[in-house]
């Protein structure tokens, strides 16, 4: 764990908000808010309000290894011009974003299964939904492969908890007679409404 995850995880712990953090230590919100994002290493008077405030010692806080860098890079940071002390910290917060966006970064999967889904139509978990003979499609993908004739997507409720608004369903064209816990898409042609009962 890093110096600014300890100290984002020591305020949730003790239940407060970075602005309550900040007063604390007589900050603004601003400034502590980039110690947690990690644009902003503490100095180390202030390391230490910080260790006084969650009632920990500067070694737990930011790891006994580390307080011989902390010092370094803060003697550096110092010894620079304002113009290039903002550099570093615009720097540092390029860096932090970028790695945010990759942590974020949802890796697609080459085994997933294409799934052609009826669009602007959905089926009925309630009052019917009616229907057009129109029918245009969009792509869902799932890991699992599965036989199907036509996707539809639910809408309603009356499915909870197994089947939900917004859930696919796909349907497979069957003569097969329905039994106690059979899920079934009932076609209404002659109203024109689909279900999912």
């Amino acid at each position: 764990m890093n110096i600014s995850d300890r100290i984002k995880s020591l305020r949730i712990e003790k239940g407060n908000t970075q602005l309550e953090i900040a007063e604390k230590l007589g900050i603004i919100v601003e400034s502590y808010r980039k110690y947690e994002l990690g644009s902003r290493i503490p100095a180390k008077k202030s390391l230490e309000k910080l260790a006084n405030v969650f009632d920990v010692s500067v070694s737990y806080l930011i790891g006994e290894t580390n307080i011989k860098h902390i010092d370094k890079i803060n003697q550096k940071i110092d010894s620079l011009s304002e113009n290039r002390q903002q550099k570093v910290f615009d720097y540092i917060d390029k860096q932090y974003y970028e790695q945010e966006i990759e942590s974020n970064v949802v890796h697609l999967r080459n085994d997933l299964i294409p799934y052609q889904v009826i669009s602007e139509q959905s089926l009925s978990a309630g009052y019917g939904n009616g229907y057009t003979d129109e029918q245009e499609t969009y792509t869902v993908y799932w890991d699992k492969d599965v036989r199907y004739d036509y996707a539809a997507e639910i809408e309603g409720n009356s499915m909870e908890p197994k089947f939900h608004s917004g859930d696919i369903a796909l349907i497979r064209k069957t003569h097969v007679n329905d039994y106690d816990g059979c899920v079934c898409v009932i076609d209404d042609i002659a109203n024109q409404r689909v279900y999912i009962k």
